[in-house]
């Protein structure tokens, strides 16, 4: 299922309305920009969502869609532990105690 399709689930959307449809796919573009941009997460494929960027995302779109600052929790919990995981990361993990590298 497509992020797209996801988040109208999660903000319970039946609707093909386009402007409503236009509205959570800024949102979801929001919450890429917010990651990827403000916080130190790589570039964010839309077409191959691991559990903890789509549950970022989603929740950015509750977030929003919703004005709840529960939901703000949430994308904010998410955030922390992507920024938390050098798996998201642009900076290369380099253990403390590795020997220089010989020039």
């Amino acid at each position: 299922m497509a992020i797209l399709d996801e988040a109208k689930v999660a903000l319970r959307l039946s609707t093909n309305d386009s402007a409503l449809i236009a509205e959570v796919q800024r949102l979801i573009d929001e919450a890429v920009l917010d990651l990827t941009r403000t916080a130190d997460i790589k570039e964010i494929n839309l077409n191959s969502l691991d559990a903890y960027e789509k549950g970022a995302i989603i929740s950015y779109c509750k977030w929003k869609w919703y004005d709840d600052a529960k939901f703000e929790t949430s994308y904010n919990d998410y955030k922390t532990k992507m920024l938390m995981s050098y798996a998201y990361r642009h900076t290369e993990y380099i253990p403390f105690n590795t020997p220089p590298i010989p020039r």
